[in-house]
């Protein structure tokens, strides 16, 4: 496992990780996914994704079961071990030289996206699917609430 050692980047992650967290915990947001998206050349073409996709789910029908918070954690956890052993096969990308980025992009309803006013976020024109595309699955689960993780490889 490796980290950050660039405040700047820890920074940037922490912020938006809080607003994504402040979107799905709101009730008046719809948020059904996010992905981080890594992007090659200064044209910025994507070439790898990563997808968490997942059920609204209101805290309070969570907070019914007295074990669902342990184990939307243990969830998470595993969710976490698959997407690891799941990179540890895939191929190094083939980029060539340093000009890599990383995106992070939620998929959002279209009040949602019209309503945002934090300026982190900005809606873009929905992406056309690309053909050749290769989705790589990587966790799935109903409980404590419908997830999906998966990999797009581009």
């Amino acid at each position: 496992m490796v980290r950050s050692t660039h405040p700047w980047v820890n920074q940037f992650l922490g912020d938006h990780l809080r607003s994504v967290r402040e979107l799905i915990a709101s009730s008046s947001h719809s948020v059904s996914k996010v992905d981080v998206v890594i992007l090659a050349g200064k044209e910025e073409t994507p070439v790898e994704s990563y997808g968490l996709e997942f059920d609204r789910v209101s805290s309070a029908s969570l907070l019914d079961r007295p074990d669902a918070l342990s184990r939307v954690e243990l969830t998470f956890r595993s969710m976490l071990l698959k997407l690891n052993g799941a990179m540890a096969s895939l191929a190094k990308l083939d980029v060539a030289g340093d000009d890599v980025s990383f995106t992070l992009r939620l998929h959002v309803d279209s009040e949602t996206a019209t309503a945002a006013e934090d300026l982190r976020w900005a809606a873009v024109d929905k992406e056309e699917e690309s053909e050749d595309i290769c989705m790589i699955p990587v966790y799935a689960t109903r409980e404590p609430f419908r997830m999906k993780m998966s990999i797009r490889k581009c």
